[in-house]
């Protein structure tokens, strides 16, 4: 662990390493006081500070921290309901950004078209629209994040309207304070039974993570349950609506 210079100069800009140990508990308690006390009494350290905590939690869910950085983030996950909430939030801005559609690029037979004669535009649009016949388009997957129904009050379901070329539904479910396991599994419940049941894809003190086929889902509504030692410990509704 690099704990920085004895002491820091007051009120220049911190590097990461700085900044990141102070967040993590890292700093000698003279250094932490000077912080604590900087950002106590002026906006900009405080600001800087916020800065750098975004930057700490993005870094964790990204898996760029150092592994005992990384460990003490899950830590402070699990005994803080503040840091719990604010890697989850961070996480669901994550996974929303991935689901915004990419700007289309130019189509190759739009740019094809450009530069022929007119003449020859029927015959190509004919073998264009067989292209499109037998290239339907590559396969997507839909993510989306789940809190447990307990802790959502009353709050409706998340609904999520499938792609039309769907091959995965990757399910993030939030752990919001339950210790981790080593064992759990995931039971799909659907409108007319079990749907799918499986061990999940990766897990961690924020969230159990699962990738689940297509072929499980359909319109209508869902219950996801995470099980551990053949007991339930948390449940999750999701309401699929069906392709655009």
């Amino acid at each position: 662990m690099n704990s920085g210079p004895t002491s820091l100069p007051p009120m220049r800009p911190l590097s990461e390493d700085q900044a990141f140990a102070f967040l993590l508990g890292e700093l000698p308690e003279a250094q932490a006081h000077q912080l604590e006390d900087e950002a106590a009494e002026d906006g900009t350290r405080f600001e800087e500070l916020r800065a750098f905590e975004a930057e700490l939690i993005d870094a964790f869910l990204a898996g760029g921290l150092a592994p005992a950085r990384q460990t003490k983030v899950e830590a402070l996950c699990r005994s803080s309901a503040d840091w719990r909430a604010r890697v989850s939030t961070a996480r669901a801005l994550r996974t929303r950004a991935k689901q915004q559609p990419a700007l289309e690029e130019p189509r190759w037979w739009s740019a094809l078209f450009a530069r022929i004669p007119v003449v020859f535009a029927g015959g190509l649009a004919v073998a264009g629209a067989l292209v499109l016949l037998f290239w339907p388009g590559a396969a997507v997957d839909a993510e989306v994040s789940l809190r447990p129904l307990s802790l959502r009050a009353q709050a409706t379901s998340t609904t999520v309207t499938l792609p039309k070329r769907l091959r995965n539904m990757k399910l993030e479910l939030s752990l919001d304070g339950e210790p981790p396991r080593s064992d759990w599994q995931i039971v799909v419940n659907g409108p007319a039974g079990e749907v799918w049941r499986g061990a999940p894809t990766s897990a961690d003190a924020i969230a159990v993570r699962v990738e689940i086929p297509a072929a499980a889902w359909s319109a209508g509504r869902y219950s996801v349950v995470l099980r551990s030692n053949d007991e339930q410990v948390a449940e999750y509704a999701l309401i699929v609506a069906p392709a655009d």
